[in-house]
């Protein structure tokens, strides 16, 4: 087979396939658009949150942070109002003229550790706990090692500090060290900052749809 004739093939049949997954990222996000206000107009679920001295300041920030999957309201005297985030319901669609089920759903990102709040009510305990990752902590560690003392007259910092600020700069995040190497206590003190993982939503492959789904619509 001639390499001039299957390359230009290769090359042509690329092409197609960017457009073609252009336009699906195109068509798929308006049909997650199209999936919000459908999910909109339906009855949403809401619950009530007592109103203490963490939620009261910043309302908003706190029921995204604790409650992800739902959105701030209102508030009463005594409660914060929360409902279902339309943009983050599982949705699904059955188009009876062609047969196929079209939907979206919310993937969990699992328990994560609150480390800001964590690394400012105890510090110790933090450092126990959370850690950057490797190998790129200790590759920075060992670069700077030899000009700790420069870093710490210069910027008023120790060296751990001036290495945190660094990978907090650049967007690092922090990872758990094995919980095998904490005390009971250690241990006992830390689910107080672990909180709900981000949600996410995303796309569901599209299918033939059952008899009962087409008998009813939805």
């Amino acid at each position: 087979m001639r390499i001039d004739i299957i390359s230009r093939q290769f090359g042509r049949a690329y092409e197609t396939a960017k457009l073609a997954q252009s336009e699906k990222q195109e068509k798929q996000a308006l049909f997650f658009e199209a999936c919000t206000q459908e999910a909109a107009n339906n009855i949403l679920a809401r619950f009530l949150v007592p109103i203490t001295d963490e939620n009261s300041a910043d309302p908003v920030a706190y029921v995204q942070l604790y409650h992800p999957g739902y959105r701030y309201l209102g508030q009463s005297a005594s409660h914060l109002i929360v409902e279902e985030d339309p943009e983050l319901v599982k949705f699904s669609w059955v188009d009876k003229k062609n047969g196929m089920v079209y939907g979206r759903t919310v993937v969990d990102g699992g328990t994560r550790l609150d480390d800001e709040r964590l690394r400012l009510e105890d510090k110790d305990l933090w450092e126990v706990v959370s850690g950057w990752p490797e190998p790129f902590y200790s590759l920075l560690k060992d670069a700077l090692l030899p000009v700790d003392d420069e870093v710490s007259d210069r910027l008023g910092l120790g060296l751990e500090d001036y290495i945190d600020q660094v990978f907090s700069a650049k967007g690092f995040a922090r990872a758990l060290t094995d919980p095998a190497n904490w005390s009971k206590e250690q241990l006992d003190k830390v689910q107080r900052y672990m909180i709900p993982g981000a949600l996410t939503v995303r796309l569901v492959a599209p299918r033939k749809a059952t008899e009962e789904e087409l008998e009813a619509g939805t």
